[in-house]
């Protein structure tokens, strides 16, 4: 098991109630007071790797339920799954993983792929801001490829919450683009890409002091983010506040 599905089942365990054994549907969104992750792909991508390991089954790919709450803004993504493995199994596995993460013995694979996990949660979270601020201006979504590389190269050197800040500065110049151009709102939702970029080239080449924002009330911690760095890492909310290669491995 990689330390990925590990903090992936334990986060799942922890946002509902499996343990009847049956066929159960998992909300990754917001109407749980601690959704499972970060709003966007990032949940269908853990689930998948969970039925990789075989701990659960999944519908095939033409049963997924994909619900939009325009009223809410909120979207649910649902997934129906069968457990693979008995609860009493289930549970003892949780139990294992609850012990790695308390005593800090961790298997050697899960140290290499720490990095990775950081990242790929880290992203998730700036997409998910992102496209926050996207669908509060009323702008189309911008192109996945070119969003991802430009968020990743804001996280090589700066926070999620510096990164957020970063993000809605891009967001305004989008937007008063849009109003001093009267450009088509896909241009301008592609415009804020390039605005995020030019702003943090900027920041880098005057060495800004970039603020950071606090999370936004409407898109709370995800439950993988307390996985993560409360039960793993020990480290409170670093995984927001401080740039990736900062956040240090926990005292024992």
């Amino acid at each position: 098991m990689t330390l990925e599905q590990a903090i992936a089942l334990l986060a799942l365990i922890r946002c509902d109630d499996f343990s009847d054994g049956n066929e159960q549907r998992i909300f990754a969104s917001s109407l749980m007071s601690v959704p499972f992750v970060p709003r966007g792909s990032y949940a269908k991508t853990l689930i998948e790797k969970l039925g990789k390991a075989t701990i659960l089954g999944f519908r095939p790919a033409s049963y997924y339920v994909f619900d939009t709450l325009e009223d809410e803004g909120i979207s649910t993504l649902q997934f129906p799954i069968i457990w693979n493995i008995s609860i009493d199994a289930l549970l003892e596995l949780v139990h294992q993983i609850e012990h790695c993460a308390r005593t800090m013995v961790w298997p050697g694979h899960w140290i290499n792929q720490l990095p990775k996990m950081k990242q790929s949660l880290a992203l998730a979270e700036c997409q998910e801001y992102y496209d926050f601020c996207i669908k509060q201006r009323s702008l189309p979504s911008s192109p996945q490829r070119s969003t991802t590389l430009m968020l990743t190269n804001l996280l090589q050197d700066y926070s999620v919450a510096q990164c957020y800040r970063i993000i809605y500065a891009g967001a305004r110049a989008a937007a008063d683009f849009l109003v001093r151009t009267s450009c088509t709102a896909q241009h301008a939702s592609n415009y804020m890409i390039g605005a995020c970029q030019r702003w943090v080239d900027r920041a880098r080449a005057e060495k800004w002091q970039v603020s950071p924002f606090c999370r936004d009330y409407e898109l709370p911690r995800s439950m993988v983010s307390h996985v993560l760095y409360e039960d793993f890492l020990k480290c409170g909310d670093d995984g927001l506040n401080l740039a990736l290669d900062k956040i240090s491995w926990p005292k024992t």
